[in-house]
């Protein structure tokens, strides 16, 4: 398998990139069924682009 031409690299990474999403869907479903939690002004991200 030579993986030195760039659509082969292409058609792997789409492969890939499709696996992660359904493997994302399915553990929200599986794992986290319920709604996500509630957003709080205290958490990482609101910090974070407060003081950008």
């Amino acid at each position: 398998m030579n993986l030195n031409k760039p659509e082969r690299i292409k058609k792997l990474l789409i492969i890939w990139a499709i696996f992660m999403i359904v493997y994302y869907i399915y553990r929200m479903i599986v794992y986290f069924p319920n709604s996500p939690m509630m957003y709080s002004k205290e958490n990482l991200i609101y910090f974070i682009f407060r003081h950008v």
